[in-house]
């Protein structure tokens, strides 16, 4: 039973094997073998393919075409594309040629100075999604263009001609999602222009001079979902288009002319989700602008705005808010409070009117509670810039935009809480080099992968540059990323002059001066060991050192030296001494140096007082020096010799026998 069980089940196998071949052989053949018989009727000025969705497709971009090669493209195609370019392109014109295409699913002629669609060109089209016919020079349009497209979803004739169509020129094209004809020359919209266009989700009619729009121009498009009309020459929009258009979750009225928006402006647009405003002549905003709107983006750039008021945003949320390159001199407190849980990406670059940039960007930033991502390149920011602005966003923020702005020292408590920072740009700012406390900050955020460091005023003085030298020869990947060796965005010296422009990581320890300025030594790298002041000090200390030794030793003694003859009784030589000397004759006979009026004579060789024909009053000078010193000085075991025991000797006899027998004493 088990055999029988195991080979029914094998022959099962076989069989789904067998119908599995079968099948993706059949398969096989159907799709490659026709595919290589097609290709070889491809025209030679194109290429023949299958492109990303498995359709088979005719692309001619490489030669100037003046006709379409019709006779030579296979019928089954379902792609045909003709692009031309700027400065290549086809001159071409269209009429009925594709009659027998019956499978075409897309058409794409770009680029090709067609100067006009033509009657029922396209018929009979029951399979056409796509016709792309943008860049051309077409002038009108007629209903009879688009006979047969009924299946047609989107129609591109962007950057033509067109400017004075007949009134429901798309009645034919019931399911048309998405209509383009911007940047062509319109410059009213025709009464039921948009007429049976019932499924129309997207209209771009961006880069037409239309001035203004009448709401019952656009009342057919009643299920519009995007709608884009930047660049239009408008003033305002009449508030019965938005009642009508209250569906639109994309608004583009960007580049145009409005210089002011009215308290809950855009209150019908419950289901809005982008609305862009910039490049337009808004001054200011009124408190409730936005009243009940929830948008993912809010564009209010390049408008010249100078005012928020402080409720302009209340009862909304925000999610994307671009404020950059107005003319703003300072934000008041709070004044983005109402987005504090919405909001995630601001953009405030490029204000570089405002008076006190670190007081007004606090005053914007601190309320926040989920940022993400902050643009705060120029704005003035200087060394005055709180730390504790970021702590409302400290988990959330993960890109930081600093570049352009007026830091110097940067305090690492700024970045120290963004736990989850990613990107830090601190380019372009004024700073000469960074702390080893701010380094080793920066090394600390774990989640770091780009740091923008290129562009300040980096001193390469040793004083300055070391801590951010050693940390940049470590490689770290958050500079790696940025920084590729000989480009621009790497950080280079700006002084010395003569290492100017060097890669800091490409200097050595013999090209790093000592700070000139010892105060901005002393400022900019408190931490850096101070050896050559620690060494001055030293020196300093020993001299004092030395000549407190000198003086105290001046003061308790001087050294004393002394001869006897054994010949002479009468003469004796006393070398002493000059200062020891006097010293102790000012102490015990102060009449005798009075009196004499002079110094003895003093030897030109030695500090010593000779006498060989003494007077009495010399003699006994001589006689107290001696018995002084002996008193006061003389430790030794040293015997006198006696007068009585000295005998008188001639001058001979003091040059033969007269011998010299020093003795120093302390």
């Amino acid at each position: 039973m088990n055999i029988v069980s195991h080979l029914e089940v094998n022959i099962l196998y076989l069989l789904l094997f067998v119908i599995t071949f079968y099948i993706n052989f059949t398969s096989v053949l159907n799709n490659v073998t026709p595919d290589s018989n097609w290709t070889s009727k491809c025209p030679s000025q194109c290429h023949c393919d299958i492109d990303g969705f498995g359709k088979k497709r005719i692309l001619c971009s490489k030669e100037t075409l003046s006709y379409i090669p019709i006779q030579q493209m296979d019928p089954n195609i379902q792609v045909l594309a003709i692009k031309g370019s700027q400065n290549k392109l086809h001159s071409l014109s269209i009429g009925r040629i594709f009659g027998s295409f019956f499978d075409l699913e897309r058409v794409v002629i770009t680029h090709s100075q067609i100067p006009a669609i033509g009657e029922a060109t396209f018929w009979p089209g029951g399979k056409i999604r796509v016709i792309d016919l943008s860049h051309n020079r077409i002038q009108s349009i007629q209903e009879t263009d688009f006979i047969g497209l009924d299946q047609l979803d989107e129609l591109n004739l962007a950057d033509n001609r067109i400017s004075t169509p007949p009134s429901a020129p798309f009645k034919h094209l019931t399911n048309l999602t998405s209509l383009s004809i911007a940047r062509n020359r319109l410059k009213t919209l025709v009464p039921r222009m948009f007429f049976q266009l019932k499924k129309l989700e997207t209209l771009n009619l961006s880069g037409n001079p239309l001035v203004a729009i009448h709401p019952d121009d656009i009342k057919d498009a009643v299920k519009l979902k995007r709608l884009y009309l930047a660049d239009c020459q408008l003033k305002r929009i009449h508030s019965l288009i938005y009642e009508r258009c209250n569906r639109l979750k994309i608004l583009d009225l960007s580049n145009n002319q409005f210089n002011s928006l009215a308290a809950n402006e855009f209150k019908f647009l419950t289901n809005l989700r982008s609305l862009f405003l910039d490049g337009n002549q808004i001054s200011s905003l009124t408190d409730y602008t936005f009243n009940g709107l929830q948008l993912d983006k809010l564009t209010l750039s390049r408008n010249g705005m100078v005012n928020l008021s402080p409720c302009a945003f209340c009862n909304c949320s925000v999610t994307i808010l671009d404020l950059a390159t107005n003319r703003f001199t300072v934000f008041g407190p709070r004044v983005l409070a109402p987005l504090s849980e919405s909001l995630a990406i601001l953009r405030v670059a490029n204000n570089s009117h405002l008076v006190d940039g670190s007081t007004s960007i606090e005053n914007l930033i601190t309320p926040l509670n989920r940022l993400t991502r902050l643009y705060l390149s120029s704005v003035n920011l200087d060394d005055s810039f709180s730390t504790q602005t970021f702590l409302g966003s400290s988990v959330t923020l993960v890109y930081l935009d600093l570049s352009y702005n007026l830091l110097i020292n940067i305090s690492e408590t700024l970045i120290a809480p963004l736990v989850n920072l990613e990107v830090l740009n601190l380019s372009f700012n004024k700073m000469r080099g960074l702390t080893p406390v701010f380094i080793s900050t920066l090394a600390s955020l774990d989640h770091l992968k780009s740091v923008y460091l290129e562009g300040s005023h980096w001193s390469c003085y040793r004083c300055h540059i070391s801590p951010l030298k050693d940390w940049l020869n470590s490689q770290p990947i958050p500079y790696e990323s940025t920084c590729q060796k000989g480009t621009a965005s790497c950080v280079r010296c700006s002084t010395p002059s003569d290492l100017y422009g060097r890669h800091v990581r490409d200097t050595n320890e013999f090209d790093l001066e000592w700070c000139p300025d010892p105060t901005i030594s002393l400022r900019l790298a408190t931490s850096e060991p101070r050896i050559g002041l620690i060494l001055a000090l030293i020196i300093i200390v020993s001299i004092i050192v030395i000549i407190i030794v000198i003086v105290v030793m001046y003061k308790s003694g001087g050294a004393v030296y002394y001869t006897h003859e054994d010949d002479r009784l009468s003469d004796k030589t006393v070398f002493t001494i000059q200062q020891a000397a006097r010293a102790t004759a000012m102490a015990f006979s102060p009449t005798a140096i009075s009196s004499s009026g002079s110094s003895p004579p003093m030897s030109p060789n030695a500090d010593t007082i000779t006498s060989n024909h003494s007077s009495p009053n010399s003699h006994q000078l001589h006689q107290t020096s001696k018995g002084a010193i002996q008193k006061s000085s003389f430790t030794g075991s040293h015997n006198k010799p006696s007068m009585g025991n000295k005998k008188a000797s001639t001058g001979s006899n003091v040059s033969s026998h007269h011998q010299t027998k020093p003795k120093m004493v302390f």
